[in-house]
Order: C-alpha cells, then structure tokens, then sequence
C-alpha cells in the first residue's frame, strides 16, 4: 500500500523493476527502502502531536468559540480534515518499516481517509481564504495600522505553511509523472525520485500538526479562547499547560 501510487498493499525491502540505464541498454533497477529508518519515527510523532493538537482545536471551537463567523466553520472543517491525514499516519509508519499487514479493505480505508483529508484540507483553505478577503477591504488593510490586521494575518500565514509544506511534494510528484511518461529514463534518477517522494511526503504530513502551533501562536482569539477553557477545566495538567501559552500583549 502506497498513498502515492495507490497499488499493491504489499512492499518488499527491495523492489526491482525493468529500466535502461544511461548507455540505453536494458538492464534492472533495484529499488531500496530508504525511508525505513526514518519514516516510521517522523511519522509516529506526526501522529501524536497532530491527535492531540487538532483534538485540541476542536475543544476550543465547539465549547470556546461556538462556529460564531465561517473561518470558524472552516477552522473546524480544517481540524477534522488534518484528524483524516494523521489517523492514517500509523498505518504508514507500519508501512514503511514493514509488509503490509492489513488487508486490501483496511488499504482502501486508509487511502481514502488520506485523499479524504487531503482535498477537503484544500478546500477549507481556499473557502476560508475568499471569505476573508471578502469581508475585509484587504489592501488597504495591509497599508493601516489598524488592529483589524489580526483578523487576516492568521489566514494568510496558514496558506503559506500550506504552501511550503506540500508544495516540495508536489514537484516531487512531477518528477515522478516524468518518469512514468519515460522522460526521465535512467536508474540513478529512478531511486534518487523514490527518495524525493518520502522525504517531502514526510514533510508534507507535518502541516497536519502545525496548523493548532499556529492558532496557538498566531490567533489572538483562538488563544483567548484556549486560555479561558483552560482556566475553568478542572485538571491541573491544563491548568500547568496555561503557563506554556503565550499571554496578549497589552
């Protein structure tokens, strides 16, 4: 099971495959698992901090915020799309170390759980960019001092994480159409490929668990809001938690 080729549930250490070598001659390509010694612990640590991070998220929209603009409903959206992307994440960390040993039924769930979290997360940036754009007069508001700037910084620093984090592994599956198309016909650029793909699809499964750093850090009233629950909570571990927040200034 692959998320980027979406074909057998079953890897080998080593996977060999029909290519031509530079000289043009036909020759076979040995594939080795180069993620196996560290996709596995990326991937068990994206799914720890992205649970917890987006269960947190959603805590603080139903009970702190109750879906009071669309960037609310968006947020929310947002959190249970990237709660789709993590829960996927242990599944490939076995994956990636491992045959897999789940079934094809358990292989389409979890893919589809990840094109599921992957598409929607798109569309919920993209609806919750326009609706900030319309509803703020936004160059001029980039050119103010006004302290309504707070309620499209956040938007726009989200797009960018976005971009940054996905945008590697996009060009990365460029490549890889390239050599499908036999573009790119060589062996060494064949492995050099596969090990592209792992590192920036690594880096792309983080954007699920930096989305809550940034309300955290970047939303003023998504910080209120989490300092308030956390006040009134019961447990001391929230209570201990509060003092790691960054307060507002003034």
């Amino acid at each position: 099971m692959d998320v980027t080729t979406a074909s057998s549930p079953e890897t080998t250490e080593f996977e060999y495959e029909p290519y031509d070598n530079e000289s043009g001659a036909g020759n076979v390509c040995e594939y080795g698992q180069h993620g196996i010694s560290f996709l596995p612990v990326i991937y068990s640590l994206f799914f720890v901090v992205g649970l917890l991070g987006n269960v947190l998220v959603l805590w603080v929209i139903i009970f702190g915020v109750k879906l009071r603009s669309m960037s609310d409903v968006c947020l929310l959206n947002l959190a249970i799309a990237d709660l789709l992307l993590v829960c996927s994440l242990p599944f490939l960390a076995h994956q990636a170390r491992d045959q897999w040993a789940f079934g094809d039924a358990m292989c389409k769930m979890v893919l589809g759980a990840y094109h599921i979290g992957f598409y929607c997360g798109i569309f919920f940036i993209i609806l919750m960019s326009i609706d900030r754009y319309l509803a703020i007069i936004i160059w001029k508001l980039l050119h103010t001092q006004s302290s309504k700037k707070q309620s499209i910084r956040l938007v726009l620093i989200v797009v960018a994480v976005y971009f940054c984090c996905w945008m590697p592994y996009s060009l990365a599956s460029f490549f890889r159409a390239l050599e499908l198309l036999k573009v790119l016909h060589s062996c060494r650029i064949s492995n050099d490929i596969r090990l592209a793909l792992q590192v920036t699809q690594a880096i792309a499964y983080s954007h699920s668990c930096l989305n809550p750093i940034l309300y955290v850090f970047v939303g003023e009233r998504f910080r209120k809001n989490l300092l308030r629950l956390m006040s009134r909570a019961p447990c001391r571990v929230c209570r201990v938690m509060k003092t790691l927040i960054p307060s507002d200034r003034g």
